[in-house]
């Protein structure tokens, strides 16, 4: 990944994020890559991904930085059954910089969501 996170507030918060969640959304939404299906709806200024898809695992590493002004990270997995998780997830994030130059998803927290 070749990004820079820019400024973050001191909650964290990246400052310099997408400038309409709403767009991204609306563009993203629906994504399907290697079998899993990526939701993606708007929450204030963040915006929720929900994966679909089988052998997923919350088994990861996410790349939100610590400090203003790292690299964007890829996604590491922490086990063998994080592997495609991660893998998948990194290719939604390149595609997402593709088609927003010079912005990045930030993935803070991943959990497992039950039904």
């Amino acid at each position: 990944m070749n990004a820079v996170v820019m400024d973050m507030d001191v909650s964290g918060n990246t400052k310099t994020g997408f400038s309409d969640p709403v767009l991204v959304c609306e563009s993203m939404d629906g994504t399907e890559i290697d079998g899993a299906r990526f939701l993606f709806q708007q929450n204030g200024n963040l915006i929720d991904i929900v994966m679909e898809g089988d052998n997923l695992s919350e088994d990861i590493n996410p790349n939100y930085p610590r400090r203003p002004l790292s690299p964007v990270s890829q996604i590491s997995f922490r086990s063998a059954e994080g592997r495609q998780t991660a893998n998948t997830l990194n290719k939604l994030i390149r595609r997402t910089m593709k088609e927003f130059p010079g912005k990045a998803l930030l993935i803070r927290d991943v959990k497992e969501l039950n039904e």
